[in-house]
């Protein structure tokens, strides 16, 4: 049930234009259907119109009493769209929210104009529209098509006012009637058969001051330029045409009214888009030339598998000539091998324009095969675009390359580069199903002296022979790779147990009994071989351990007297197994939500302040319990799992570092360790700064710390990303200062605004007069450079006083508090704040106290009192 829109101040008008009338309609409802359809709110007389073209959807505006319209292209269903579409004010549109002066083309068979007018005023311009020839359409209804017109829409709804009534009109309403031209956007001209222009409209007087109406000497109008009546017909009262004034052109209706001795010249400018038709002309033959000139074969087909059309490659490569069976079905033209993947491709390929199926196709033809690499797109709803590109050599080429790139050139077996590959897919695929394969390392006895006496010629041909025993010995899923030397693995895909990867090892031992037939002079040489066996996941979880371990079996077997195999759990200890485990754990921590961060704060010695919160990753493993950071840390490190860690660590600190802020803590800096993985991997600087600027985080809070050792590693590397950083405004610092391999020279050329003693220094300075020398010459370093100090692992008392009269500007430590979870971190800073406001006495060291939880705090003259001398 259609319901109606509330009452408003002003009118909304749609004067809609079609082949067969001109009419307004105003628009109370709240839904409008439009379309060649009879059962239409809106008829639009036209065979290019859709049934059901668009639809008109009225939404209140609480600003105002007025509805906001909106046009929508289709029907009411997402399903029902026109087929010509929309075109608002010369663009093409899907949905458009309509404004005063509008213009809307339904597909180039109707047109509509929207305006919001007083409620006298559009019922003026519906009366005098009914009242006169359409000045847009070259084509004049009857009387009784118009009235007809008019019985039709009074079912739909609109109410037309017949002519008659016209003439009962009062002054007023003519007068009214007459303010109709002012509203329209677009220039209107009058003038008499003198060619004396009578009438300018607000736009035509806006948009072309020069134009005259009473000054007959004048120069002729810029819309009227190149219109002469007496070289039209007398008999025509419409005239269309184009004209170009300046860089602007206009769509123009000539009105020649003979009864009035008038003519009257519409003008709706259409520059817009007629740079658009020539834009789209431009690009169609651009396109028609693309075409033309592409060397691969484009092929036309409907969705039920018809050829539409079809474009020959210039090669001529397509064994099939496509454009003799225009018309035709796949199946009934080709051969099944070439129709299926075809007709494959058409149900594959989405509906989408810019996505694309690909796929490879063979075809047989001549007793020879040739392979095309297929592109399918939709070009509508109803047919695909496939392109076909005959890539039979670079598939030759490949096969060679892959030959020469993954295959022993000596033995034909696939080389080092290739197991390496293997081994990467099969681990993905066991850490998805969950199941268990074997790494074998197999290595000739005493291969080294058969070389060198015998010469590298038998050793080559033993090594190939070696090669064939070990293809005769395994499963055919098994992979032989020689790794290098007389050195192969076996990758044991889907080894249940140790049990079948130790049978397989046995009938390689029998198969070296027999002895090798060298040739030549040669008699046959009996050689054995160890083997050294690794099993997923018992014995690792990666490739670089699994390697390991195989290798290291297959070593111990040489040290039990060759010959023989070795499974990795002999010679495994207890420490090697947690070992393994713990590089697994490490690997999965962060995906199991097993990692936290805790934060120890860093105050000022001379003031108290808290001013940089150190961010400490800390692990709970369900079996190991708390791992300390220096257990797992350098397991992540060779692992890699550092590089997702540590990007989460980051994330982690910077999200809590701006609650901290919102919290009333503007100032405070947040401190992280970055790992030399992290620092090394490219794009980390790029990935830091969209993190700071996605948090809204200012980079000067942010400082990150980095060992000497990170430095020295690549020191010309190391000093272009510090320096990126800097540039960025991130803090730097140093982290364990003298510890690594120390040198003066970082300090020059690295930009670091702090260096961090390391504790070991700090731990005994009040009893060892050469750790006093080391800290004092730190610190005296410090404040030579203009470098923040801070002293890491402070734990007494003395350690605070000592510092302070070293000058050590910052402390981190037991001392002041330990680390703390995050919800303590919130307690810690207010409890602080009030501390520091509310001191006990009135010095650095109360306020240095005030920092203290209660638990922790030092008693005041403990504090106060010098050290012991």
């Amino acid at each position: 049930m259609r319901t109606m829109a509330r009452p408003t101040t002003r009118k909304q008008l749609l004067i809609v234009e079609d082949e067969r009338s001109r009419r307004a309609i105003i628009l109370d409802s709240s839904f409008y259907l439009m379309g060649r359809s009879t059962d239409c709110d809106i008829v639009l007389h036209s065979p290019i119109v859709s049934r059901y073209h668009a639809h008109l959807l009225a939404i209140e505006d609480p600003q105002s009493d007025t509805p906001i319209y909106w046009i929508i292209d289709g029907g009411s269903s997402e399903s029902e769209r026109s087929t010509n579409g929309l075109t608002i004010n010369g663009t093409r549109k899907e949905s458009h929210e309509l404004k005063h002066g509008d213009t809307i083309v339904f597909g180039g068979g109707a047109r509509a104009e929207f305006y919001q007018l007083s409620q006298t005023q559009a019922i003026s311009i519906k009366e005098r529209i009914i009242s006169e020839v359409s000045p847009f359409s070259s084509v004049v209804s009857s009387r009784d098509e118009v009235e007809k017109e008019q019985n039709d829409d009074c079912v739909k709804g609109t109410i037309l006012i017949p002519p008659q009534k016209i003439a009962q009109d009062s002054e007023v309403e003519l007068n009214r009637l007459a303010s109709f031209p002012r509203l329209l956007p677009h220039p209107i001209i009058e003038l008499n058969f003198h060619g004396q222009i009578t009438y300018l409209n607000p736009v035509a007087l806006i948009e072309f001051p020069n134009g005259s109406v009473s000054d007959p000497t004048s120069p002729a109008h810029p819309l009227l330029a190149d219109f002469d009546l007496c070289e039209h017909p007398s008999d025509r009262s419409l005239i269309r045409r184009t004209l170009t004034v300046g860089d602007r052109i206009f769509d123009q209706s000539i009105h020649i009214l003979y009864e009035l001795q008038l003519i009257r010249v519409y003008s709706i400018e259409i520059t817009e888009r007629y740079k658009t038709e020539i834009a789209l002309r431009n690009s169609e033959a651009t396109t028609r030339a693309l075409v033309e000139a592409m060397p691969d074969a484009m092929l036309c087909l409907s969705r039920d598998g018809k050829i539409a059309g079809y474009h020959a490659p210039l090669d001529k490569s397509l064994p099939f000539d496509f454009s003799q069976h225009i018309g035709d079905s796949l199946v009934d033209c080709l051969s099944t091998s070439v129709a299926d993947p075809l007709k494959t491709a058409i149900e594959q390929t989405p509906l989408r324009y810019s996505q694309a199926y690909v796929f490879e196709l063979t075809w047989n033809a001549d007793d020879r095969d040739s392979i095309f690499e297929g592109r399918c797109v939709a070009t509508s709803e109803d047919e695909v675009l496939v392109i076909l590109r005959d890539i039979t050599n670079r598939k030759r080429v490949e096969q060679v390359i892959h030959k020469q790139v993954f295959r022993d050139g000596l033995t034909g077996v696939a080389n080092r580069m290739a197991f390496d590959r293997d081994l990467a897919l099969t681990l993905e695929e066991a850490a998805q199903d969950g199941s268990r394969f074997g790494v074998m390392f197999a290595d000739l006895d005493r291969f080294k002296t058969i070389n060198d006496t015998l010469g590298h010629d038998v050793g080559d041909t033993i090594i190939i022979q070696f090669a064939r025993r070990l293809e005769h010995c395994v499963r055919s899923s098994d992979i032989v790779a020689r790794w290098g030397g007389d050195e192969f693995t076996i990758l044991l895909p889907d080894m249940p147990n140790e049990q079948l990867a130790a049978e397989i090892a046995s009938r390689i031992l029998a198969a070296l009994e027999e002895p090798f037939d060298i040739g030549g002079d040669y008699r046959p040489i009996k050689i054995g071989c160890s083997l050294g066996i690794a099993m997923y996941p018992a014995h690792g979880t990666d490739s670089r351990t699994l390697l390991k371990h195989a290798d290291t079996a297959l070593y111990h077997a040489k040290d039990s007297g060759r010959n023989v195999y070795k499974l990795f759990r002999s010679v495994l200890t207890e420490q090697v197994t947690e070992q393994a485990s713990l590089e697994y754990a490490v690997q999965q921590a962060l995906e199991r939500d097993e990692l936290s961060v805790y934060y120890q704060p860093q105050i000022d010695l001379m003031t108290g302040d808290v001013v940089s919160i150190e961010a400490l990753l800390r692990w709970r493993h369900p079996h190991f319990g708390i791992v300390s950071p220096s257990r797992f840390i350098p397991i992540a490190e060779e692992t890699g799992s550092i590089v997702p860690i540590g990007r989460w660590l980051i994330t982690q600190a910077c999200t809590q570092l701006k609650a901290w802020h919102a919290m009333g803590f503007p100032h405070l800096r947040v401190a992280i360790n970055l790992s030399i993985r992290q620092f090394e991997k490219a794009g980390f600087c790029h990935t830091l700064e969209r993190l700071l600027q996605d948090l809204e985080i200012a980079p000067e809070f942010i400082e990150l710390e980095l060992t000497e050792t990170v430095l020295a590693k690549n020191i010309d590397r190391a000093q272009s990303i510090l320096k990126q950083l800097a540039q960025m405004g991130v803090h730097l610092a140093l982290d364990d200062f003298g510890t690594g391999y120390s040198s003066l020279g970082y300090l020059k050329r690295f930009p670091v605004s702090a260096l961090k003693i390391d504790r070991a220094f700090i731990c005994n300075l009040h009893q060892d007069p050469r750790d006093m020398a080391i800290v004092s010459t730190i610190v005296a370093l410090g404040r030579g450079l203009n470098l923040r100090v801070v002293a890491e692992g402070v734990e007494t008392n003395e350690q605070v006083i000592l510092l302070q009269q070293l000058g050590c500007t910052h402390a981190q430590g037991y001392r002041i508090t330990p680390p703390l979870a995050t919800y303590e971190v919130a307690k810690f800073l207010f409890e602080h704040r009030w501390q520091a406001n509310h001191p006990d006495e009135h010095s650095v060291i109360s306020q240095v106290q005030s920092l203290l939880p209660p638990d922790h705090r030092p008693i005041s003259s403990s504090l106060s009192q010098p050290p012991p001398s």
